[in-house]
């Protein structure tokens, strides 16, 4: 292997803290990651990496060499991609990862049109509502909804999904209807358990946030779910618009204090700490962006 093939594999491996994910993700085989390593450690005369039987550390040079290797890897991307041409198209491997109801739902059928459109690409999806580590998993942008990321991190805004607040007509007609945010404390709530702020619900008025503390007998860790304990009658949740608008339709959920405004939840596309994004990135993040 030349220098930059041994940068890259060096680099996978540092990332992926695995001689085997590398091997997997490169199509060598782990042998062959293990004596590349060896031989960089024996052309550049330090040790990179500790390995034990258990995990494998990087040494302070490993570290060291990791920063300026990536970076320089980076650095030639970009250069390659500033010289080639700009109408050269759309192809290569796109790792996306989306969480689980709002990406089956409202991204993966516009990862299919992006698809049609660019015959040359193949997408690996990641489908699971966990905060992973892009870096390691060798993902080129999630998306994920929130309003607070890592800072190390690139992010941007792709929209803001309206919610509300839905419950079932048993449910209502059981326990009376809210007649203000501050009532929703004496209700059973059912609650989204994924995310720290799942027991406290914001809303918005102006300029102005309230956030109250709700309680209930449910936790669900899918929205889906929630949705299905409302329906069932365990008490009021707070969900996105599109998730529940055919039950509004069909009278299954009415909407709870549809004056209110529960703060939108924002979706963001987030990307691994780099300077250079690819063509290809950019294009299918541009074109989730136009469609939500």
């Amino acid at each position: 292997m030349d220098v930059f093939q041994s940068m890259s594999v060096f680099v996978r491996v540092a990332e992926t803290e695995s001689f085997t994910r590398t091997a997997e993700e490169l199509g060598i085989t782990q042998s062959s990651v293990s004596k590349t390593i060896s031989n960089l450690e024996k052309r550049l005369g330090t040790k990179l990496i500790n390995r034990s039987t258990r995990r494998m550390r990087l040494t302070d040079a490993g570290a060291s060499y990791h920063q300026r290797a990536r970076s320089l890897l980076l650095d030639v991307a970009e250069m390659e991609a500033d010289v080639s041409d700009a109408k050269a198209a759309i192809s290569g491997t796109i790792k996306i990862a989306v969480p689980d109801t709002f990406g089956r739902y409202r991204i993966l059928p516009k990862l299919w049109e992006f698809l049609a459109e660019h015959p040359d690409l193949d997408l690996d999806i990641l489908i699971e509502d966990r905060r992973i580590d892009l870096l390691r998993d060798g993902v080129d942008v999630a998306i994920r909804s929130g309003s607070s990321f890592d800072p190390t991190m690139v992010t941007r805004k792709l929209a803001s999904i309206e919610r509300v607040l839905v419950a079932s007509p048993n449910y209502i007609k059981a326990n009376s209807v809210p007649s203000s945010i501050e009532d929703l404390k004496q209700h059973q709530c059912v609650l989204y358990s994924l995310v720290p702020s799942g027991k406290n619900w914001t809303f918005v008025s102006g300029k102005e946030k309230r956030n109250i503390r709700v309680t209930g007998r449910v936790r669900v860790s899918s929205p889906e779910a929630a949705v299905e304990a409302a329906l069932d009658g365990f008490g009021i949740t707070l969900s996105p618009l599109w998730l529940v608008e055919d039950h509004i339709r069909s009278g299954e959920l009415v909407p709870v204090m549809p004056s209110s405004s529960p703060e939108p939840f924002e979706v963001h596309a987030i990307f691994p700490e780099r300077r250079f994004i690819p063509k290809r990135v950019k294009a299918l993040v541009e074109f989730i962006r136009a469609s939500l």
